[in-house]
């Protein structure tokens, strides 16, 4: 939502929309990852093909510009979407099948507490990636005449200028200061998703140590 209303200039009311194809593709490939693991005990090629997947949707995501449409946000958020949907559901059916009947709560509960606890983290350090990257990536598109004045903005007047313009929208800038955000915001978000494809590669690559029987099998 983010990208789409800082730098695409979409208003609020559809920012939220935007993730439509990321839980239509996470429902598609969640339910049928659920029918695959039923009948083929395959937890490590969902796993990974998953992760294989989310990487590739995450590397779309991560050559977004300025002008891309929104076509290519759905695009890159329904793959990765997808790619999530064969992971999650696969490590929590292996969780409670791995265990003995006596300790399947607890299993099951561990793994609802780190996926929370990771989600949680990794939200906190991109906001810190994108709050750290950000203002480098404004002043770097600012004209070199205004460099000298721009160069004593603040976190703290970058914070307050972001929740403007999103809350007021593109409309509450001139032309020049709209292209300076939309470029400087694209910039640190892209940054964001390069910085997850690393992440769900060692995620395909620990799925595929997984040890899961079928035990309908």
């Amino acid at each position: 939502p983010i990208h789409v209303q800082g730098v695409l200039g979409i208003e609020v009311d559809y920012a939220g929309i935007v993730l439509v194809p990321f839980v239509l593709g996470f429902a598609l490939t969640g339910g049928l990852s659920g029918f695959v693991l039923g009948h083929s005990g395959s937890a490590r090629a969902l796993v990974a093909g998953g992760a294989l997947v989310g990487t590739v949707g995450l590397i779309l995501l991560a050559r977004l510009t300025p002008e891309s449409g929104l076509q290519d946000i759905h695009v890159g958020l329904a793959i990765v979407g997808a790619g999530l949907g064969a992971i999650v559901p696969t490590v929590f059916n292996v969780a409670q099948n791995v265990l003995p009947p006596q300790q399947m709560g607890v299993g099951t509960a561990i793994e609802h507490f780190l996926r929370s606890f990771g989600g949680t983290v990794g939200v906190a350090i991109m906001g810190a990636l994108v709050n750290n990257t950000l203002l480098d990536n404004l002043l770097r598109e600012v004209p070199e005449r205004f460099r000298d004045r721009a160069s004593q903005i603040t976190f703290r007047d970058l914070n307050e200028g972001a929740a403007r313009f999103l809350s007021d929208g593109p409309g509450s800038l001139n032309d020049t200061a709209q292209e300076i955000v939309r470029a400087g915001l694209n910039e640190s978000l892209v940054l964001v998703y390069a910085a997850c494809v690393p992440v769900l590669i060692a995620a395909g690559l620990i799925g595929l140590t997984l040890n899961y029987h079928n035990p309908s099998k």
